[in-house]
């Protein structure tokens, strides 16, 4: 078989991979999550003394019913998890929350709720402060039947995904149309939507894993929509960032503008990339509402005196991006080339800033990382805008950076050489970062990828045994199940589509 062919059916499995589409057709339980680490997690600290916004008009009846079925749990293992809870209390009740909801979505799945990585500095620092929950946390999903709750109350979980559903569902594809992102793109499949109930109400918190963002929605009177825009179009902007990261920094000058903005928090006064990606989700949310034109220009004055200096140039420029058919990722570097240093900072002189509110809410600040997690983040960005070249360098730096063996790095790199046609060397690294890592996702999916290649070359035997293995390693994914069931029913690249592909290469 020919090279193109390959690469031709390599890049169809790796643009199917992961979560469902956001479509009328798509199973939307792949994108709107429940997770019963969230909910074992949230329920243990809950029992060991966390009492935020508990009983507020806000909360969830669900947290109410869970602690009181659990009010007499006396097992050996509450002594230790209070106090472990109250040796890594923080004083600020949102960072108090924040940590555990990392933990929870880092974690393996019960009964271990295992913490794994190549290196400690793989784990975001709070998981890394948390690790010893994970022995307390199994004893106490025994000791307290957790799965019985869970199973108990999963029909409050569905309601309130099917409370969100339509609107989220469609303000998603709204905004994912606007951007040009195909709903099916890598990217827009890799925003994860988490419902928590146990948690203090109308505290959403957002958070990134390997190349995913992760929003967790707690319990809310009013959906969480604006929060959840803004979530997800700094998950689609932020790439565009980083790959046109010289042009933005030739902006910078305008940051000390920022500075003298009392209500703009330091995070984005001392990271101008940062400030630029949020004034243009702020820009787009305004162009998106169905407000009164003058509503939105008192809206993005808002924007403008609380610090975000960009949000006014954009409103004003998103009207050419709309009027022109290139896709917002190719139009973003024009978009910040033709900012006109003199014109906006002529423009902000006359700015009157707000002073901050009496009771600031807290700063959606990207969290701080190791060397190896930025590498590998801009890796998964740049493959994620299909810049192959970029893509593999980073990927490159990152395995240099862990020493020489790093699955995350290894499995991106084996993901890159498939896209462009090389089945051996692609092969090579999906077997590297099989024997790397721990993480089941990684080797299931890895196997599956060496299953299909064996397919291709015509060795059916080590493919059905690949595909076994990928079913083997015990990965909950509906979609790696899928792709090796149906690889084991039909060998890869033999059925009447592949046989269309081939005809049109």
């Amino acid at each position: 078989m020919c090279r193109i062919t390959i690469f031709f059916l390599l890049a169809t499995l790796l643009c199917a991979q992961g979560a469902a589409v956001l479509s009328a057709e798509a199973n939307e339980d792949d994108q709107l999550l429940t997770d019963i680490r969230l909910f074992t997690v949230l329920t243990a600290i809950n029992v060991a003394g966390y009492d935020t916004g508990f009983g507020s008009p806000s909360d969830s009846a669900v947290r109410r019913v869970v602690r009181g079925d659990l009010k007499d749990f006396r097992g050996p293992s509450l002594t230790r998890l209070k106090n472990f809870y109250q040796q890594n209390l923080q004083n600020d009740p949102v960072s108090n929350l924040s940590q555990y909801i990392t933990f929870a979505l880092t974690c393996g799945e019960p009964p271990t709720f295992d913490v794994t990585a190549n290196l400690p500095t793989d784990l975001p620092p709070s998981v890394q402060r948390l690790r010893a929950l994970s022995p307390i946390l199994s004893e106490f999903y025994s000791e307290a039947d957790i799965e019985e709750l869970w199973n108990r109350y999963q029909p409050a979980y569905d309601n309130e995904i099917a409370r969100y559903q339509e609107s989220l569902i469609g303000m998603l594809l709204q905004t994912g149309s606007y951007l040009r992102f195909s709903p099916t793109s890598q990217q827009t499949r890799s925003f994860k939507i988490y419902f928590s109930l146990m948690g203090a109400p109308n505290q959403v918190t957002s958070r990134s894993n390997h190349g995913e963002i992760h929003v967790v929605l707690p319990a809310s009177t009013n959906l969480r929509l604006d929060e959840i825009r803004q979530a997800f179009l700094m998950h689609l902007l932020d790439p565009m960032s980083i790959r046109y990261a010289e042009d933005v920094a030739k902006k910078e000058v305008l940051a000390r503008s920022a500075l003298f903005a009392p209500a703009l928090s330091e995070t984005y006064k001392t990271n101008f990339q940062l400030l630029v990606s949020k004034s243009l989700a702020n820009a787009i949310e305004v162009r998106l509402s169905d407000a009164a034109d003058g509503d939105k220009q008192t809206r993005v004055g808002q924007f403008l005196k609380q610090g975000f200096i960009l949000t006014l140039y954009f409103y004003e420029k998103l009207v050419e991006y709309e009027a022109q058919p290139e896709a917002f990722s190719r139009y973003y570097r024009k978009l910040i080339q033709q900012i006109d240093l003199k014109d906006e900072a002529k423009r902000l002189q006359g700015i009157e800033f707000v002073a901050p509110p009496e009771k600031p809410a807290s700063s959606p600040v990207r969290p701080k990382i190791s060397e190896l997690d930025r590498l590998l983040n801009e890796a998964e960005g740049y493959f994620r805008l299909e810049d192959l070249e970029q893509s593999r360098a980073k990927f490159e730096e990152a395995l240099v950076e862990a020493g020489g063996r790093n699955a995350q790095a290894e499995y991106g790199l084996a993901r890159v050489a498939a896209f462009e046609g090389e089945p051996d060397l692609a092969r090579e690294y999906f077997e590297k970062a099989i024997v790397s890592t721990d993480d089941k996702h990684i080797r299931a999916m890895s196997h599956v990828y060496i299953a299909r290649i064996e397919d291709l070359v015509g060795n059916r035997e080590q493919a059905v045994e690949h595909y076994q293995l990928a079913l083997a390693v015990g990965d909950s994914s509906p979609r790696v199940r899928e792709l090796a069931e149906g690889g084991l029913k039909e060998a890869f690249g033999v059925g009447p589509d592949a046989e269309e592909e081939k005809q049109d290469q």
